[in-house]
């Protein structure tokens, strides 16, 4: 293996590229595809994908020790269990109580939601509270709290007089 050789994204990026569309045309054109199946089997890929890119982002964060290489290792973490969650709601339920098959049924329709906006939401907050001065995630959140509740006791005392 060659070690000392020069980085070629490119060629590296066209071949990834070629790879994942033979997988998709091998995928799509392979007859008698059941696409709840492949929805599931997708969807756990993407799971599993999510988690092992948060357990990479938490080694480099704790090796180099920075702050965003950490907080985007918890965001892609929180992402990774609501991807699981996502999967598990997809599955048929097998229970014998009717009231978790019930329960299971109603979580299916809401499951996709909250990992498709939580991970770009949790990555713009993340880059933005690296770029502030204030790199605390407290003071991103305490500020509008503080100055709603500033504004609001003003309001009371100004109806109050």
């Amino acid at each position: 293996m060659d070690d000392g050789g020069d980085l070629q994204p490119g060629r590296d990026f066209i071949i990834a590229l070629a790879i994942a569309v033979a997988a998709d045309a091998a995928i799509f054109l392979a007859p008698g595809v059941e696409f709840p199946v492949l929805h599931t089997i997708l969807n756990t890929g993407i799971a599993l994908g999510t988690c092992a890119v948060s357990l990479l982002f938490l080694d480099l964060g704790m090796r180099t020790g920075a702050p965003l290489l950490r907080r985007m290792a918890t965001i892609f973490a929180v992402v990774g269990v609501l991807e699981i969650m996502h999967v598990l709601a997809a599955l048929e339920p097998a229970s014998a109580s009717d009231l978790i098959n019930e329960l299971h049924r109603h979580l299916r329709s809401g499951a996709w939601a909250p990992p498709a906006y939580l991970l770009p939401l949790g990555i713009g907050i993340a880059i933005f509270d690296v770029r502030t001065v204030y790199a605390d995630t407290t003071s991103t959140v305490a500020a509008p709290l503080k100055t709603s509740f500033s504004a609001r006791r003003a309001e009371q005392i100004s109806i109050g007089s």
